[in-house]
C-alpha cells in the first residue's frame, strides 16, 4: 500500500508544479493578449452584485460609510434591473425599476451611473448599499427608459 500511496503523492506534485509554471508564466491584461491574469481592485463592482441589488436615494450630502443598513434619511428608490455599458467599456447607466407594487405598475429610468455611490458598511460585513442623491421631483419626472434607444 506505501509505494501506492508515495507514487500518487510524486504524480500529484510534479502534475501540480507543471501547472504552477503555466499559470505564473500568464502576463497580466494590456500586455498584448486578450486573456492575461486580473485581480480586480478592492474597490470593484461585479454586474451580478450591481443586478437585482436595491438603490437608494437622498437629498443629503452621501457619507463615506454606513454603520448596517440605509442611513435614516434615505428612501427606497428602486431596484437595479440592468447595466448599460457604451462602447468604449464604460458603465453608463443603471436601469432602476421605481414605483409600482409586486411589479405592477413600475417603470424603469435610467441613472447616469457617474451619480451611482456604492457605500460600504462598516460593520464587518463588507457589503455596499447603492445610493443616489436626488430629490423625489427629479425621480418622479425622470423620462422612462426606452431599450430600443440603445
Amino acid at each position: 500500500m506505501k509505494p501506492v500511496a508515495i507514487a500518487t503523492a510524486l504524480v500529484l506534485t510534479a502534475s501540480g508544479s507543471g501547472v504552477w509554471a503555466q499559470v505564473a508564466d500568464v502576463p497580466p491584461f494590456g500586455e498584448g493578449s486578450a486573456f492575461g491574469s486580473f485581480e480586480a481592485d478592492a474597490d470593484a463592482h461585479r454586474a451580478s452584485d450591481l443586478i437585482g441589488a436595491e438603490i437608494y436615494m437622498t437629498e443629503a450630502e452621501i457619507p463615506e460609510t454606513v454603520e448596517f443598513g440605509p442611513a435614516d434619511d434615505w428612501s427606497e428608490l428602486g431596484e437595479i434591473t440592468d447595466i448599460v455599458i457604451g462602447e468604449d467599456g464604460s458603465v453608463q447607466a443603471a436601469i432602476v425599476g421605481i414605483g409600482g407594487f409586486l411589479g405592477l405598475g413600475e417603470r424603469d429610468v435610467a441613472v447616469d451611473f457617474d451619480h451611482v455611490h456604492a457605500v460600504p458598511e462598516t460593520n464587518g460585513s463588507g457589503d455596499r448599499l447603492f445610493v443616489v442623491q436626488a430629490t423625489r421631483n427629479e425621480v418622479e419626472s425622470a423620462p422612462p427608459y426606452e431599450p430600443a434607444e440603445l
